[in-house]
């Protein structure tokens, strides 16, 4: 089986540190969720490039952080 282009809440939450599937979907109903997400079959999803784009532009912050010598 080839890989999904998207990754299902579960392991979305898992990534991004929430407790469990149903405290990502409340934030993503309160308008809080990190990312976009789209529903398919019922079910809310995260495109993997747009996790792979968050990540990316996360280190970036990081880096210039350590370079500023801003880092926490």
């Amino acid at each position: 089986m080839a890989d999904l282009p998207y990754m299902e809440m579960e392991e979305v939450a898992a990534v991004l540190g929430y407790k469990n599937r149903r405290a990502a979907v409340r934030a993503i109903k309160d308008g809080l969720f990190e990312l976009p997400t789209y529903t398919l079959a019922g079910r809310h999803v995260v495109n993997v490039a747009v996790i792979k784009k968050f990540f990316e532009e996360k280190t970036e912050e990081g880096l210039l952080a350590v370079e500023l010598g801003v880092a926490s």
